[in-house]
């Protein structure tokens, strides 16, 4: 008998005690009986099964999406993620923590929200975080960078331009993908699949000219895309990478802008990507 096989047959048990409205002393005998009869497991597999009878009943299920087995908690046993706090461009400094973050121009108020991981020194700006300590262009510092969750509508025919305007990609992950990849002055990456929290989608990567003279683009800045509110996203400076994880979450397009200067370490850019991968949906009822 596996050690899964012991944690399996232990949580099932507790399921069924706690259908039965059983109290937490009778569910423990009845994780020690299957431990005695499961002598051949490790002790490393019954503390798993401890560790999770402490927190409360646990349940196990099969994400259709991710063929991975997962441990999913009854509501109300971990502490929900804090809302992100910030509004405008300048945000506000928080503590390293899990962070429930806005989706800037979702049309779906029903979709779930993203969660995620953010180490200290961020700033967060509702739908964002970066570690841009002003409101300005002009603040970025060369090793700068942040993470951003975009509704995407329209992409810049060019990001520069004096005629520049956005257009309808269209409707599909792959549309988008396609016209980000191909955008003037971006230099982007063929689009590749990927998958985040279980949510498949594609992956591109873009970046700005190191060059460029922002002060002379169009209204002074150098912008990708509009959110359905209008909202525009427009880069931080020349030299910036974008890393792009485009997403069907549940029938809509999610957009992951990962982005660094070119002043950023190798970790610094990590934790961005750690961050995309930390990513959990929380259920918006």
């Amino acid at each position: 008998m596996s050690i899964d096989d012991v944690i399996r047959d232990a949580v099932e048990a507790l399921a069924t005690n706690a259908a039965r409205d059983v109290d937490r002393d009778k569910m423990f005998r009845s994780l020690q009986q299957t431990r005695a009869r499961r002598r051949v497991a490790s002790n490393l597999g019954a503390t798993c099964v401890l560790v999770l009878l402490a927190f409360g009943v646990w349940t196990v299920t099969t994400d259709a999406r991710d063929p991975q087995t997962t441990a999913v908690a009854p509501a109300g046993l971990i502490p929900s993620p804090t809302a992100l706090p910030g509004a405008g461009d300048a945000g506000v400094a928080i503590p390293a923590g899990s962070y429930a973050v806005l989706v800037d121009g979702s049309p779906s108020p029903g979709q779930p929200r993203p969660v995620i991981r953010v180490p200290a020194g961020y700033r967060g700006h509702g739908f964002a975080v970066n570690t841009v300590a002003g409101d300005k262009v002009t603040a970025v510092r060369p090793d700068d960078r942040g993470l951003s969750f975009w509704a995407v509508q329209g992409v810049f025919t060019n990001p520069c331009t004096a005629g520049k305007h956005a257009v309808d990609p269209g409707p599909s992950v792959s549309d988008l993908a396609r016209a980000l990849a191909t955008q003037p002055l971006r230099s982007g990456t063929a689009p590749v699949p990927v998958t985040v929290a279980g949510y498949q989608g594609l992956y591109v990567e873009t970046s700005v000219p190191a060059h460029i003279d922002f002060t002379k683009c169009k209204d002074g800045y150098f912008d990708s895309w509009t959110s359905p509110n209008q909202d525009g996203h427009y880069q931080q400076g020349p030299g910036e990478q974008d890393r792009l994880w485009i997403l069907n979450v549940n029938g809509s397009r999610l957009v992951i802008d990962g982005w660094h200067m070119p002043g950023a370490s190798q970790q610094q850019i990590n934790q961005i990507t750690q961050m995309v991968y930390s990513l959990t949906f929380q259920s918006s009822s």
